[in-house]
């Protein structure tokens, strides 16, 4: 994590307030008429005390501090509501010294607290196990839970950083950031549904078959996810309908994904379960875990690759870096398998179910 100070945002230029009684004619440097009388002198500017004013509110400046900005005097109301940097933390203006750790500025104090040798909970020096989160924020081993860590992004918050983190009805905790964009309506994330479906078939993905999606609660999908199957944040389960001779009549899909996940990540997940529709539709014959689920996170990661979402490339990493032996392996066996082949290629073999052309093991 890399940490640097920010200069000061206060230059201490000097302020005389002068008059021209028995010296050389001075010209404001503002309305550019002689001044008669006291005068402003900043460095190498004079003004007429009326005319040397505050770069936004364009009133004079007077005897109060001031702050320069962009070549321009600002005095210390308008500096802090308009053009201070805010706290990461506290959201305070930064008026002075300014730390910055992962692109965020905060106060020194700030920081510290929350950033560097002490708990967030209980604002202790960390001993022994702690955890840490994308922003740097710790939490002691005794304080973990206490630490309300979002159930999408791992991001701490507490009572002392008041984040807007919100406890959720199923008991999981969700920060301001993931529920700024979060999905919460079946009608709404069907519609996104039919959207991924497109962006799959850019990319030579295509199916006939039909679907519904549902969002439900972390208890409802472990639920489903006993009765049918291994799950993450998603679960797909097929669906045959008989005639009374016990001909397959139909077939269709139900997807279940979790709710309040933000758009971005929900429509990763989404294309993931997708795929295992394209899987029962095209690829039946395939039953290696490793290869179905990797190949799924594999797809959906194209489709981040392509999202214009500030978070997209947030999730893209923590899809690459997954330590799970069968999501996050089975994204990279796929991964390097394509590194240099199209993804035509992986699905043709797919669909054979033969893989002589590729190189590797699951083993």
């Amino acid at each position: 994590m890399m940490m640097t100070r920010l200069p000061r945002l206060v230059y201490f230029i000097l302020v005389l307030i002068v008059t021209t009684e028995g010296s050389l004619a001075v010209t404001c440097d503002y309305c550019s008429k002689e001044i008669t009388g006291r005068y402003i002198q900043i460095g190498e500017f004079t003004f007429h005390p009326h005319h040397w004013k505050c770069g936004a509110c364009r009133q004079p400046i007077g005897d109060q501090p001031y702050y320069v900005q962009d070549s321009m005097w600002f005095d210390s109301t308008c500096f802090a509501n308009l053009r201070a940097p805010r706290c990461g933390e506290c959201a305070r203006p930064i008026l002075d010294l300014a730390v910055i750790s992962n692109g965020q500025k905060y106060h020194q104090s700030c920081y510290d607290r929350s950033h560097g040798g002490q708990c967030l909970v209980c604002q202790q020096p960390v001993r022994g196990a702690f955890y840490r989160d994308r922003d740097g924020r710790v939490v002691c081993a005794d304080h973990k839970e206490e630490g309300r860590a979002c159930f999408v992004c791992n991001r701490f918050s507490s009572p002392w950083v008041g984040s807007g983190t919100v406890t959720l009805d199923d008991g999981r905790y969700a920060c301001a950031t993931c529920r700024a964009t979060e999905i919460t309506d079946d009608r709404q994330g069907m519609q996104i549904a039919r959207d991924v479906l497109e962006e799959l078939a850019d990319l030579g993905v295509e199916f006939d078959a039909d679907f519904d999606l549902e969002l439900v609660d972390r208890p409802t999908l472990v639920r489903k996810a006993d009765q049918f199957g291994h799950y993450t944040t998603g679960l797909t389960v097929r669906k045959e309908y008989s005639s009374a001779f016990g001909l397959v009549r139909r077939i269709d899909y139900d997807i279940f994904v979790l709710d309040h996940l933000p758009e971005t990540f929900f429509r990763e997940v989404v294309a993931h379960e997708l795929m295992h529709v394209w899987f029962h539709e095209q690829a039946p014959d395939v039953t290696d875990l490793i290869i179905i689920e990797g190949t799924c996170e594999y797809v959906a990661s194209l489709l981040l690759e392509r999202s214009p979402a500030l978070d997209a490339p947030y999730f893209l990493e923590r899809m690459r870096s997954r330590p799970d032996p069968i999501y996050g392996a089975g994204y990279r066996l796929v991964a390097a398998q394509l590194a240099d082949r199209p993804l035509d290629d992986w699905l043709n073999a797919l669909r054979h179910n033969t893989f002589a052309d590729f190189d590797f093991t699951t083993e």
